[in-house]
């Protein structure tokens, strides 16, 4: 097994569970807040870049950041729905998505338009509705990069037996 994508998976796992925290924690601070549901947007189902294997696993750094500020991006859309702090979190996943050698993917592109309308705005703070979205494509996009680390990983189990 190649530890660098050893290394990407566990680095991915801990920035998950990290942001599950951070949203444990903001869902304590304000009322009422939706649950994220992990689902794969269906435009990216065939992106055939990533399909035919042109992610770069090797580097571990930016698949562990990306998660991290993805999941950083839906604990800010959701507590306080700062602009500037969400479009923060943007820049810096897309950052990490192209050094993984994403650019031009589908979900770049998503990942860029989403980066666009959200520093677009005029308003300093983002609406409901694009606290959802900005919430649910974030994790859309966890949930289909995390699949992608999984299938190129040969020994993955996702819930062992035993521990």
């Amino acid at each position: 097994m190649d530890i660098g994508i050893t290394l990407a998976v566990v680095g991915l796992v801990v920035a998950i569970a990290i942001g599950a925290w951070q949203i444990v924690l903001a869902q304590k601070q304000v009322k009422a807040l939706p649950k994220i549901e992990l689902t794969v947007d269906p435009r990216l189902t065939t992106d055939s870049q990533i399909l035919g294997g042109g992610v770069r696993w090797l580097n571990s750094g930016n698949l562990f950041w990306l998660a991290h500020d993805l999941m950083l991006t839906i604990y800010e859309a959701r507590r306080n729905a700062d602009r500037d702090h969400v479009a923060f979190g943007l820049r810096q996943s897309l950052h990490n998505l192209r050094c993984l050698g994403l650019s031009g993917s589908e979900v770049e592109k998503m990942l860029a338009q989403l980066k666009h309308d959200v520093g677009s705005r005029e308003s300093a703070n983002l609406s409901p509705q694009e606290q959802e979205r900005v919430s649910e494509e974030c994790a859309s996009f966890i949930k289909y990069i995390g699949t992608l680390a999984e299938i190129h990983q040969p020994d993955f189990v996702a819930r062992p037996d035993s521990l």
